[in-house]
């Protein structure tokens, strides 16, 4: 049995599309987290390597410091990687459902909190104000709805879910 709206109301419908907009988003701003430390970690190692080099001892000197920094950066290095290929099947996902709302409008201010915008952002952008662009936002949820994973509607309505199905 398929997730739908008959006997739903849009709020309920819109609460499950702004948990899969925000999931995306999260998924965003963590590849992006991740990529700025691991940035920092590899300017870190450089600058440990330049510390190895010179006079003074401790535990952020020598040797020991370029070691700790470049296993770090191989791990966030890692990290970053799998949150990158996890990201771009989601965001394929994603796209491919933004495809199927009818209004740009709302496509736009969706696509927008998916890639971290603020909804003052998102305002400026659809030049209205705040307040309007939260009620874009919402009736952009309840569009998105129709078109979004299966799965993503079934979290929001345990009672679809297929008997033996678990989906968490």
């Amino acid at each position: 049995m398929a997730a739908n709206a008959s006997g739903r109301n849009g709020w309920t419908m819109a609460q499950a599309a702004r948990q899969y907009v925000e999931h995306i988003r999260s998924l965003r701003l963590r590849e992006a987290a991740v990529a700025e430390e691991l940035e920092a970690a590899r300017s870190g190692a450089v600058r440990a390597q330049a510390l190895s080099q010179s006079a003074g001892g401790g535990p952020e000197h020598g040797d020991d410091a370029v070691f700790s920094l470049v296993a770090r950066t191989a791990e966030l290095q890692a990290e970053w990687e799998a949150d990158a290929v996890e990201l771009a099947s989601e965001a394929a996902e994603f796209r491919q459902c933004l495809a199927g709302v009818p209004d740009p409008s709302y496509r736009l201010a969706l696509s927008m909190r998916a890639n971290g915008r603020t909804w003052a952002e998102v305002a400026a952008q659809l030049h209205v104000s705040e307040r309007a662009a939260y009620r874009v936002g919402e009736f952009a949820y309840v569009a998105l709805w129709s078109v979004m994973p299966e799965q993503w509607r079934r979290l929001a309505f345990p009672d679809c879910r297929p008997e033996g199905v678990d989906w968490a």
